[in-house]
């Protein structure tokens, strides 16, 4: 058989998140670059990711995060550092493997 290949698609690499599974592996790590979860999702997870899909919610959100997320994520700050923060200037939910 014939290997067909177009030459962009050769210039492809593999996932920084594939490698990063094998050095993860190959060190005993907790691996935080892909979910491999060994407990079944909540049930109010799987309800709101089923409602999300109905409603046709299915955009990635805006790369600093979503306002309500950016809230979360300062109150929880201030809860547990004590730190008082503005979600509009200082917080932001990092969107990938290279933000975060």
């Amino acid at each position: 058989m014939k290997d067909f290949s177009s030459e962009r698609a050769l210039r492809f690499t593999e996932s920084v998140i594939r490698d990063m599974t094998r050095v993860c592996i190959k060190h005993r790590g907790v691996n935080l670059a892909q979910g491999f979860p060994d407990f079944p999702a909540p049930a109010g997870i799987k309800e709101a990711a089923i409602s999300a899909i109905r409603e046709d919610f299915n955009q990635y959100a805006i790369t600093w995060g979503t306002p309500a997320l950016r809230q979360a994520i300062v109150q929880k700050f201030a809860r547990y550092n004590g730190v008082e923060m503005d979600r509009r200037r200082r917080s932001l939910s990092p969107a990938g493997r290279r933000s975060a």
